[in-house]
């Protein structure tokens, strides 16, 4: 590392700024490299001179830690306190900072006593800004610094640090110092700006229910209308006017049945028809199964041709994805008791099973077998997920710079592709359909997985160190390991079991190609509780759109959304220090000047 002169290291002065030193200057710029340059002691030289990491400027006497929690970047600050060198404090705790804090003075005050973590609270006055991040408190406190009462040495005043974090609205971490902040922090004032609506707010749940019975009853005529169609076009004389609602199949969809339908690949005839209602449609998801995991789809169905002694067992199995795909096998047999005979063996074998014609009902879910795939499943759109329809004749009594900002946040198609994009099964559970139940479900198993994770990794740690201390002729230390790795053994077997249990209940898509992973790690964990909160909020934006949708003959959708939310929107004045502080945060974001107008 390059050495450095005492010229290097001198204050800087300056007629709009306050006398500041090359370290703070590069604290301020995030500048990690010439932070550990000007801090870090190691060298090639034989001495090194390295910056005063407590000099205080020449303003209101911040030292350099004060300038660094003020960036609220704890990378930047963890190097201050170990005085340089690479400093991921993502990934390092207080004790592991506190084991190499350097000659930083942590209780250090500036002219108008403010310490360290007032800094942090505090990071502009005027306008008021705090960053609010618990997280980076309780690593200052963790590494020695005291919320002690700001004392102002200029006036005499005296304030304590909670009723600071009160003041400038820092909740999270007025939470984190105990105290009681639902009393003392006050909510902004704002009033709606809408004086008189005209109308009562409705049930959003009950609406929203009501309106996905519409869309799917529409898509459900689209069907009828669709093969109506078809056979109109196969020669068939049919009268295509019926009392049935209008409705373009394009638009809603076409329905498939699983259970009814004719799949791909069966070369049934299309006068054949099921034979008395032997038809499954079965699912097995095992993460520990070779190195992709099973995720894997087996249907059976007997066919009976009209106009023959003939009946075809179809079976049709692959990877989860399209029910449609995978390979298939038509089976002839000449009587129906040998085609059903087929069919109940198989079954057996692969759910563990007796057939029955109520096996809905009676199913028994067995470890390692398929499972049937759930009744909500087997009727499913085939075109695209539900098509929301916003457009009103009913005017919005919002400010248009309201109605702007709510017309962006209804956006449909943004929703639509934010499902995608994290990995959600859209056929089985596209949007618009998000069962909310399995969803909580989902993540209870993943509180469960968090607790196994854990003891897993006690298990890794102790049976290291029985390892580590174990003599190899000794019988005792050796069952000691079986024993521990017998107890490791069984939790992982369940960490397996509830990670196959956890993608039933929110499937995953585009994994036709690709592994399932067990979720036996926190990062793995993180993931999925990310997931799942993901799949939490974009249920109550369909929940919103839908009861919206419902009511747009009555009330304009975006009045409706913008009441429903139960937030008072008030736009802000360009003199408003509020503006001067959000454009801040947009400017200082990156590629920001080019996004914003």
């Amino acid at each position: 590392m390059q050495a450095l002169g005492e010229k290097d290291l001198e204050v800087l002065k300056g007629d709009s700024y306050p006398d500041v030193t090359p370290l703070i200057v590069a604290i301020a710029h995030l500048n990690s490299g010439a932070i550990e340059l000007l801090l870090s002691e190691e060298s090639d030289s034989k001495k090194k001179i390295v910056a005063d990491v407590n000099f205080a400027d020449g303003g209101r006497g911040l030292t350099p830690l004060m300038y660094a929690v003020k960036t609220n970047d704890a990378d930047v600050v963890s190097q201050v306190l170990i005085r340089g060198g690479e400093a991921p404090a993502a990934r390092m705790t207080a004790g592991a900072i506190r084991a190499r804090l350097g000659d930083v003075d942590l209780g250090a005050t500036d002219l108008d006593g403010y310490g360290v973590l007032h800094h942090m609270i505090e990071v502009t006055r005027k306008p008021k800004c705090t960053y609010d991040n618990a997280a980076l408190y309780k690593m200052l406190v963790g590494v020695g610094c005291v919320a002690a009462n700001i004392k102002n040495s200029r006036t005499g005043e005296s304030k304590t640090t909670v009723q600071l974090a009160e003041e400038m609205g820092a909740v999270a971490i007025a939470s984190a110092m105990k105290a009681s902040v639902k009393k003392t922090i006050q909510i902004p004032d704002v009033e709606d700006c809408v004086d008189d609506w005209g109308w009562d707010m409705f049930d959003v749940k009950e609406d929203a229910e009501a309106m996905l019975k519409i869309l799917e009853k529409k898509a459900i005529q689209a069907e009828k209308k669709f093969e109506k169609k078809k056979k109109s076009n196969q020669g068939g004389d049919v009268d295509m006017d019926s009392d049935d609602e209008d409705v373009d199949g394009e638009t809603y969809g076409v329905v498939k049945d699983e259970l009814k339908d004719k799949p791909e690949g069966c070369t049934a005839t299309d006068e054949a028809k099921l034979y008395k209602g032997y038809s499954v449609l079965m699912q097995k998801i095992d993460v520990k199964y070779g190195a992709w995991g099973m995720y894997n789809f087996y249907r059976m169905q007997i066919w009976k041709e009209e106009h023959k002694d003939l009946w075809i067992l179809f079976t049709n199995w692959g990877r989860i994805g399209h029910y449609s795909q995978g390979q298939y096998q038509n089976t002839p047999f000449g009587s129906a008791e040998q085609a059903v005979a087929e069919f109940e063996k198989i079954f057996k074998a692969k759910a563990g099973n007796e057939w029955s014609d109520d096996i809905r009902s009676n199913f028994e879910i067995k470890t390692g077998r398929y499972r049937l795939v759930e009744a909500e499943h087997l009727q499913r759109v085939r075109k695209k997920e539900l098509q929301f329809d916003l457009e009103s004749s009913i005017p919005s009594k919002l400010p248009k710079s309201v109605q702007r900002l709510f017309s962006d946040l209804t956006n449909v198609s943004m929703y639509v592709n934010a499902y995608k994009s994290i990995g959600c099964d859209v056929e089985s559970m596209p949007f618009g359909r998000i069962k909310k139940e399995a969803v909580m479900e989902a993540k209870d198993i993943l509180d469960k997985l968090e607790k196994l994770i854990k003891k897993n990794e006690r298990f890794d740690t102790e049976i290291a160190k029985l390892k580590r201390k174990a003599r190899l002729t000794s019988e005792s230390d050796q069952k000691k390991i079986k024993d521990e790795e017998a107890k490791k053994q069984e939790l992982v077997e369940e960490i397996y079991r509830l990670s196959s249990e956890y993608y039933y209940k929110l499937p995953k898509g585009n994994v036709e190609y690709t592994n399932l992973q067990v979720i036996d790690s926190e990062h793995n964990l993180d993931q999925e509780r990310a997931r799942v909160d993901f799949v939490l909020y974009l249920e109550t934006a369909e929940r919103l759109l839908l009861g919206a949708q419902y009511r747009k003959e009555e009330v304009n959708p975006i009045d409706y959304i913008y009441r429903a939310v139960a937030c008072k929107v008030k736009p802000l004045k360009p003199t408003d220090d509020q503006t001067a502080m959000v454009l801040r945060y947009i400017y200082n974001s990156p590629r920001a000047r080019n996004l914003v107008r």
